[in-house]
């Protein structure tokens, strides 16, 4: 099969708009936009540590909350309520995390009469033993100006960092040249954050506008696990290629065991590692050349990934084998990258991260670990060191 050069397969002779403007096209949006926004929404919020054991539950007909010990600052914490919307998650989420400590579901504790809400309470507490680790946590509460509101209650040995505190130490470690591609879930009280960012540095290949950057998912009220992906964005055709290190993202934790300064602390030191995974890239794009011997089949390889469905598998399909410029391996990645636009961000992550796994964006978790095929037959491998 005959060369394709490269500059030319990733757009290189496309002309540019205005060949004779100086200036670089803005990417993103300037990060202190969003600390200001993550900033903003934790204004009269606190932690409030507390042994369940020392708290007496109260439940009547218009709510729930939980009174503690005589000479506490704080007296009272309500749980969420909404007469007007009760199922809405921000409003049952502290109820969830609360009936995940006692052990019972939440549809059958809420179903309750309050009396019985609080005999099912107390026969949880009295099963307590001293220094039970179950019965300590932390209370993220949002103060008001008659009410203390539980956010989030989640077990004081995973207590997650708070998303304006990681934009934080994102920009003291690189600044204004990180850029926010996109962010959701930075408003009040949102259960999750899901922001993907863009470093100046540009992946060694001779094609134009091919970005090093990461992807964020957590959730300070303990709503999801804290995943770190880093990834490739394509600014020519605005798709972003995510890579996978022994099949997993580059980082993720559930908070067990770290406390949320460590996590923010050691986050600078994540992305300067994937900073320097930009020649391991820049090899797999050169790589990505290869002509495809079958579109179908190798869509049905990818679409075997985890998390699709059956509209994204479908979504996939269509785009790829309708698609006429479909020449090599990185045509089809850059189709499928195509598709996570018509889905939520974190379908789209599973359809990226497909595409990156499909183009050889795999590296190895440990130096030790061997390289070779895929469950699908799809060539993996790397001497990169995952953290």
């Amino acid at each position: 099969m005959e060369d394709i050069d490269i500059e030319s397969l990733l757009g290189g002779s496309k002309p540019t708009v205005a060949p004779a403007e100086p200036q670089k096209k803005a990417i993103g949006e300037d990060i202190d936009v969003l600390y200001r926004m993550t900033s903003s929404w934790a204004q009269g919020c606190r932690d409030l540590s507390i042994d369940l054991r020392n708290v007496r539950f109260v439940s009547d007909e218009g709510g729930m909350w939980l009174e503690l010990p005589e000479g506490s600052v704080t007296k009272k914490i309500d749980f969420k309520r909404d007469p007007a919307n009760p199922k809405d998650p921000k409003i049952v989420h502290a109820q969830k995390q609360f009936c995940k400590m006692l052990g019972v579901p939440h549809g059958f504790f809420v179903s309750n009469r309050p009396m019985m809400r609080e005999s099912i309470v107390r026969t949880w507490q009295s099963g307590l033993e001293t220094d039970d680790k179950r019965s300590k946590c932390t209370a993220r509460i949002r103060d008001g100006s008659s009410v203390q509101m539980i956010r989030a209650l989640v077990p004081s040995r995973a207590v997650p960092p708070k998303a304006n505190d990681i934009v934080n130490s994102i920009i003291g470690a690189f600044g204004k040249s990180v850029r926010v591609l996109f962010s959701h879930g930075d408003d009040k009280d949102a259960l999750m954050l899901h922001a993907r960012f863009l470093f100046e540095d540009k992946v060694p290949v001779d094609a134009p506008e091919l970005r090093m950057g990461f992807d964020l998912v957590m959730s300070e009220l303990g709503a999801c696990s804290m995943t770190v992906d880093a990834i490739v964005y394509d600014q020519q055709n605005d798709v972003s290629y995510v890579a996978s290190y022994g099949g997993e993202p580059f980082f993720s934790s559930k908070y067990d065991g770290l406390q949320s300064q460590e996590l923010s602390t050691m986050f600078p030191g994540l992305l300067s590692r994937i900073r320097s995974e930009a020649g391991a890239f820049a090899a797999a794009f050169v790589s990505a050349r290869d002509g495809v011997y079958s579109v179908k089949q190798d869509c049905v390889q990818i679409t075997r990934g985890k998390g699709f469905t059956t509209a994204m598998r479908s979504a996939v399909f269509h785009e790829v084998t309708q698609a006429t410029d479909v020449v090599t391996k990185l045509d089809v990645a850059r189709h499928v990258s195509m598709v996570a636009r018509d889905f939520d961000s974190l379908k789209g992550l599973v359809l990226e991260r497909a595409a990156g796994y499909y183009i050889n964006l795999c590296f190895a978790r440990s130096e030790e670990e061997p390289q070779g095929e895929n469950a699908d037959g799809i060539q993996t491998g790397s001497t990169a060191e995952a953290v």
